[in-house]
């Protein structure tokens, strides 16, 4: 069973004013809470299922209005004015969890500020990422507030790939099966099965929801091949730095949609697939959560007039940042992957590439899988349960970071 963490920090006062309640905390800090949030959140039998489903209602905030407020132990207890449901309970904890006054929200915005910092690559051992579950959890949290994890002394053999990812969540189906492999084809139905350069990308962009996690395992990689190295370069940072020099451009790229599209017909799978989403995705604080970054599968544009060349002139701004020295040195890698190695990264925030190589030279071989992002956060969530040493801050920048507009 996970072991559930509480927090230290406790209610010291509570006041109403009838629609608001005002908790102040022992560290001095306070929060406030509407009647209507509270309302709705309120986890009695008359609300709450006893399998934890909420029970609809409607909840108008003109009729709602809190007689009393007031500690007890560690809980703050509503007592409602009128109607049948009269009493709310909610623990200390979690109401500091989901505090949502500035000062908490405004935290968030301090921890994406981190991005600032020099790119990193972290890596983890196979044997420490295996030998117990905090290993897993090791690697998540990497994969997490980074964006991509390499793994280190796998065993090149096929399949291993799948093996790993299952220690976070099942492979995704995708239309390359659940596994695929990445090497040069004499007829390639993808550039990427040549040995031409990749630009950076993201994969499946054409899908309703792109897969969250990509893996991509080294079996082989001999050095007659010259070039072939892998690139990638955070998105999400790249499109945060976009909005502070050019917010016009910005504007457009997280409200104009672009189409994406898979259209080809000639080949065993046959695909017409098309979705229209902006390249940038952001929250209702207009921080980053997603970028769907991929040239070479763009449809033709299907907006209306007046946006046309505001489109095309955003796109090009953002483009010509993805290519400058300024931006890899800040947020971006180059290194060329060894036998052995597993690389995984977030597939909406790290656009990934490889430089052109000598394919004639000798055999360069990937084996990758994806996986669903939902199903890779709860497996961190759970394990941080279990193994972060302290309480995880409001709005940790990396599940914002992650592609989730919500956290834990």
């Amino acid at each position: 069973m996970l072991a559930r963490r509480v927090t230290s920090i406790l209610v010291k006062g509570v006041a109403s004013n009838g629609k608001l309640v005002t908790v102040q905390w022992d560290n001095g800090e306070e929060s406030s809470f509407h009647a209507s949030w509270l309302r709705d959140n309120c986890k009695c039998s008359e609300c709450v299922t006893a399998s934890g489903q909420k029970i609809p209602q409607s909840i108008v905030p003109s009729q709602l209005r809190i007689e009393k407020a007031c500690i007890d132990g560690g809980s703050v207890d509503i007592k409602w004015q009128g109607g049948i449901h009269n009493k709310s309970s909610f623990e200390a904890d979690w109401l500091r969890k989901f505090a949502y006054s500035d000062s908490h929200l405004d935290r968030e915005e301090e921890r994406l500020a981190a991005l600032e910092h020099r790119f990193r690559l972290p890596e983890i051992d196979y044997e420490q990422l295996t030998s117990s579950e905090e290993g897993t959890w090791k690697w998540l949290e990497c994969l997490n507030e980074s964006g991509l994890c390499l793994i280190k002394n796998v065993p090149p053999i096929e399949n291993m790939v799948k093996k790993i990812a299952n220690l976070a969540a099942p492979c995704s189906h995708s239309i390359y099966g659940e596994t695929f492999h990445v090497k040069v084809d004499p007829k390639p139905i993808n550039i990427a099965y040549s040995d031409s350069a990749l630009a950076p990308h993201m994969d499946l962009a054409y899908f309703e929801s792109p897969p969250g996690v990509q893996m991509l395992h080294c079996l082989e990689f001999e050095s007659g091949v010259e070039g072939g190295e892998s690139t990638f370069i955070d998105g999400h940072a790249v499109a945060e730095e976009l909005k502070k020099i050019n917010y016009e451009a910005f504007k457009v790229l997280k409200t104009v949609p672009a189409t994406f599209q898979k259209d080809h017909l000639d080949r065993n799978f046959p695909l017409k697939m098309f979705y229209q989403r902006p390249h940038i995705s952001v929250n209702y604080r207009d921080q980053v959560t997603a970028v769907f970054w991929s040239p070479p599968f763009e449809g033709p544009l299907r907006v209306r007039g007046d946006k046309v060349d505001l489109y095309y002139n955003a796109y090009a701004d953002f483009s010509t940042l993805l290519k400058e020295k300024e931006m890899w040195n800040k947020h971006g890698t180059e290194f060329r992957m060894e036998k052995g190695d597993l690389i995984t990264f977030n597939n909406r925030r790290m656009p990934h590439g490889r430089n052109a190589f000598t394919s004639q030279c000798g055999l360069r071989h990937l084996q990758g899988c994806y996986m669903d992002i939902d199903m890779v956060l709860n497996k961190y969530r759970l394990l941080s349960s279990q193994y972060r040493k302290t309480e995880a801050p409001l709005g940790a920048t990396g599940e914002f970071r992650f592609g989730n507009s919500s956290h834990r």
